[in-house]
């Protein structure tokens, strides 16, 4: 994410956290001539790349979106219902070991050994850290055949009512971790759940196609 953006949300906190959610712009449209617009109900399927890194994996797809790289769109849902109208989610697949790169896109961090996830505030002072847990919300998450964190943040400065709402989330699997972000997933003012049961069903339907702990070829 680019820095410049970062500050305009005027928050230290924000700059630590931005490379995974990306709450401080508005998403842009992703659709290409290549990647034409489907049907509601299609399956989607996808190969996430990232480096060394490789997610096989599918999807339902109620909405009509298209997919563009390794991003998900759709842009003509309900807009007096959800007050934004549109959702862009951003796939990456990394190393379920990547303890860093997963506390990116969650604000935590996952024990194997206990099972559970624990929030993880690494880097942020304990000022900024007074301000930014009240903004965040940690939901688990169940898809096909695995599970994961979503955290909901809330933008910490500006109106109240116009402090959109940002995604992100990461479900693991053996040896890698598909994790992705939403920019604006609602913005009070208009709604205050916005697309975030739309961005939960997508999640909660994705299924691994690849054999765990190996790369597809």
């Amino acid at each position: 994410m680019n820095k410049k953006l970062c500050l305009l949300c005027g928050s230290k906190a924000c700059q630590l956290i931005a490379k995974g959610l990306a709450i401080c712009f508005i998403a842009l449209g992703l659709h290409s001539a290549s990647s034409a617009k489907s049907e509601p109900n299609e399956r989607k399927e996808l190969l996430v790349s990232s480096g060394n890194h490789h997610c096989s994996i599918g999807f339902k797809d109620p909405y009509g979106g298209w997919i563009s790289g390794n991003s998900y769109a759709v842009d003509d849902l309900p807009y007096k219902k959800t007050g934004i109208g549109s959702l862009a989610i951003t796939f990456v697949c990394l190393s379920s070991s990547d303890a860093g790169s997963i506390r990116d896109y969650t604000l935590a961090r996952y024990d194997a050994q206990k099972g559970r996830w624990f929030r993880d505030l690494s880097g942020v002072s304990a000022r900024d850290k007074k301000v930014l847990v009240p903004a965040v919300q940690w939901l688990s998450v169940k898809a096909v055949g695995s599970s994961g964190l979503v955290v909901l943040q809330r933008m910490i400065v500006g109106d109240p009512q116009n402090r959109s709402v940002s995604l992100g989330f990461c479900l693991l699997r053996a040896a890698v971790a598909l994790c992705g972000s939403a920019p604006v997933v609602a913005v009070p003012r208009f709604s205050k759940t916005g697309v975030i049961p739309e961005a939960l069903k997508i999640i909660e339907s994705i299924e691994f196609l690849d054999t765990p702990g190996k790369t597809p070829t």
